[in-house]
């Protein structure tokens, strides 16, 4: 039962964008409780919105979808049911055999085609280590994880569902250089990770004595761990040190989480925490608890990338982001990468597609995303054109060329059967063309 899974990220209507502030720009905004109301939504039930501002604009902040609302002036009352069709048959037609995270739930259970799914409000505690990273030995983060979990109790049985996504894009890990421990000494409060820490550091000196030694410091006893503890440097023996529990933090923050998660659902594969990117900090204590390493891998072809994380991971593997968008038509805003035409940019795609069959580990790769975001820009003011359809529902015919051709092509690729075509032009990234 070989499977290789090409998905979409975002299928939805529309996706809503930031409108506060901008209203004056927007001389076609309807009322939001009339027929148009299922194009606005508030700001705090999009989970996007809310892990990146939630607390700072008012409750009533409302996101709109111009995509949304164009659906309704052409369809009108019957709009969803003529969209969930639409959409349905030109996935199908384009070999696409996956629905990403963050697709519209009714549309997943209409559409009845397999789907993959990112879950909620990764459990937090009320100090936080550094950023998103939890106090992982307090008994609120396993309580949290616990809770966590039971959103898949819908799931379980569902034979469509190939797996989760555990968290998406970790903040804590934005940065290559930030060590976990040195900021858990830093940090107020998180004492039952301290206490873990200073635990660790006793069992391994034995003495107080022998670790000023060791960290060149003054600490009348272990329990100085415990209260914030910040240096401009450290000795070379601590720094080793903190490398170690780093490790063993990270370990912790995975395999609670995991074990509460395959308690509740046994039957579907652990995605892992879709990273931002593939890094050695990536290859750390939770890849011993996922089924599946996921990563996002933006740029001309992911196989290199896959190759190099599979010399620390030998797990199969999905990129769960990438693009490419082309200056030549749609939005002012062309994605992180992009070409000059949509003629380069079909291209571009199908050598992404083409060569990501060339890693073994990789299993699937993601397209990010269905539609082109909101010109005035999504909740956080993106405004790519990177979309296999426009704001009005039209596709772009040589972007969905590009993944039915390679559909056609993808399991002969797999097996060796058929070679990838050569190298398209190279691509522009978005910080080349801003520089």
């Amino acid at each position: 039962c070989a499977f290789y899974s090409t998905g979409v990220f975002g299928v939805t209507p529309g996706e809503a964008g930031w409108i506060r502030g901008v209203e004056d720009q927007m001389d076609d905004l309807p009322d939001p409780r009339g027929p148009f109301a299922p194009a606005y939504e508030l700001a705090e039930e999009n989970e996007l919105y809310r892990r990146k501002f939630s607390g700072m604009f008012p409750k009533d902040t409302l996101l709109y979808a111009p995509a949304t609302a164009n659906l309704i002036r052409a369809f009108g009352g019957e709009w969803y049911d003529r969209w969930c069709g639409l959409t349905a048959r030109r996935l199908r037609a384009w070999g696409i055999n996956t629905l990403s995270m963050f697709s519209d739930p009714e549309f997943i259970r209409r559409s009845k085609m397999p789907y993959v799914i990112m879950l909620k409000g990764y459990p937090a505690t009320r100090r936080m280590i550094y950023r998103d990273f939890p106090d992982v030995y307090a008994e609120e983060y396993e309580e949290g994880c616990r809770r966590f979990a039971a959103q898949l109790t819908a799931y379980r049985d569902d034979p469509l569902l190939i797996g989760y996504f555990v968290t998406n894009e970790p903040e804590w890990l934005m940065h290559d250089n930030v060590n976990l421990a040195e900021r858990l000494l830093a940090a107020d409060g998180c004492r039952a990770s301290k206490q873990a820490f200073a635990d660790h550091l006793k069992k391994r000196y034995g003495t107080v004595e022998a670790l000023n030694v060791a960290w060149e410091t003054d600490l009348s006893s272990f329990d100085d761990l415990l209260s914030p503890l910040r240096r401009d440097s450290w000795s070379e023996a601590a720094q080793k040190d903190f490398e170690v529990f780093h490790n063993v933090l990270v370990e912790r923050y995975g395999r609670v989480i995991s074990d509460a998660l395959r308690s509740e659902d046994p039957h579907h594969l652990n995605l892992g925490m879709r990273y931002s990117h593939a890094s050695e900090k990536t290859l750390c204590g939770p890849l011993n608890y996922f089924d599946v390493f996921s990563f996002n891998c933006y740029g001309s072809e992911p196989a290199t990338a896959a190759a190099q994380m599979a010399k620390g991971a030998n797990l199969p593997m999905v990129v769960g982001e990438w693009h490419i968008g082309a200056k030549e038509s749609g939005l002012d805003s062309w994605g992180l990468y992009h070409t000059g035409t949509q003629s380069q940019r079909a291209e571009a795609l199908r050598y992404y597609l083409e060569q990501s069959t060339q890693e073994p580990h990789l299993t699937g790769v993601h397209y990010f995303e269905y539609s082109d975001q909101p010109y005035l820009g999504r909740f956080d003011g993106e405004c790519y054109q990177i979309g296999l359809i426009d704001v009005c529902n039209r596709p772009y015919p040589l972007a969905a060329e590009a993944f039915r051709r390679f559909a056609e092509r993808m399991y002969p690729l797999l097996d060796g059967q058929e070679q990838p075509e050569a190298r398209p032009v190279p691509l522009q990234n978005l910080w080349q063309t801003v520089n």
